[in-house]
């Protein structure tokens, strides 16, 4: 009896060995090798960006421009100011690995140079940096307040968002605003962009011969018209523009007539156009 219990316990322990091996087999082979697997991926992985940032391969190309090195950035889509503004930018980087280069960063800043609506950076393998940009137009030109300080910005364009834009060596057919000024919020100036985009869309094809609209009054609108002689000031209000126009053009002979030397008349009164202000003496309403 004793014999067979023996024989039983050594069974017993034959068996739990096999069942050790079997877990070992299924599961923890598997998780060392992956463990190996990965770490040694990690390792790779880290030479890998150790080799990208500091390899000569990755450096930025630059231009030599008298003892200075330029990077050599390629810019798109922008005119010869902005793209000098836009590589000024990656001046910090001059010597650097590409890859080192904070792309994002790079962005927000070109973003903010005047003339810049939006850009795209990327990375070029192995040594490029491309920038793609895409310019604010200007819908129209803002004179130098007749009482600025000299310190004041000039003359400049203006965009849709009310954004003020330096002038630069280039011209825009568009035209005069006043009544926007650098002190106005870029809300308020938007605004009265957006007043002064409806007005030309309301003229119609009225709108081609309109040269300065002022938008001070913002419930009377005025537009400088072009006459044989001199430029004409139309107040057309706050509503019904084309209405207005349509009444002064038709009313023109008579108007050159009876009031030769007006040079700002009132449309908004239904049954009457009046001269408000003449060159010399008004020949009446």
């Amino acid at each position: 009896m004793a014999k067979k219990q023996a024989v039983m316990e050594s069974s017993s322990w034959s068996f739990d060995q096999s069942d050790l091996w079997r877990l070992c087999r299924a599961y923890l082979i598997p998780v060392t090798g992956s463990a190996v697997v990965a770490l040694t991926l990690l390792v790779m992985v880290q030479h890998f960006d150790a080799w990208l940032m500091t390899s000569d391969r990755f450096l930025l190309a630059t231009t030599e421009v008298g003892v200075h090195a330029i990077p050599a950035v390629q810019v798109a889509g922008g005119s010869p100011a902005v793209v000098e503004a836009v590589r000024r930018q990656f001046n910090p980087d001059a010597g650097r690995s590409v890859f080192t280069i904070p792309i994002e960063e790079r962005r927000r800043a070109i973003e903010r140079i005047p003339w810049v609506w939006q850009a795209a950076v990327s990375r070029v393998w192995p040594d490029r940096i491309i920038v793609r940009v895409v310019e604010r137009t200007p819908v129209a030109y803002v004179p130098a307040p007749a009482n600025a300080s000299a310190h004041a910005p000039g003359a400049m364009y203006i965009d849709a968002e009310g954004l003020l834009l330096p002038i630069q060596n280039r011209t825009y057919r568009v035209p005069v605003l006043n009544g926007v000024t650098p002190a106005q919020a870029p809300e308020e100036r938007a605004r009265r962009v957006r007043l002064m985009q409806r007005l030309l869309t309301e003229l119609g094809p009225h709108a081609r011969s309109v040269s300065e609209i002022d938008v001070r009054d913002v419930r009377n609108l005025k537009v400088l018209y072009p006459t044989e002689n001199r430029g004409v000031l139309l107040m057309l209000g706050g509503e019904q523009w084309k209405y207005r126009m349509e009444k002064f053009l038709h009313h023109y002979p008579e108007i050159r007539e009876r009031m030769p030397n007006a040079i700002e008349l009132d449309l908004r009164p239904d049954d009457r156009i009046l001269a408000t202000e003449v060159d010399n003496e008004s020949d009446g309403d």
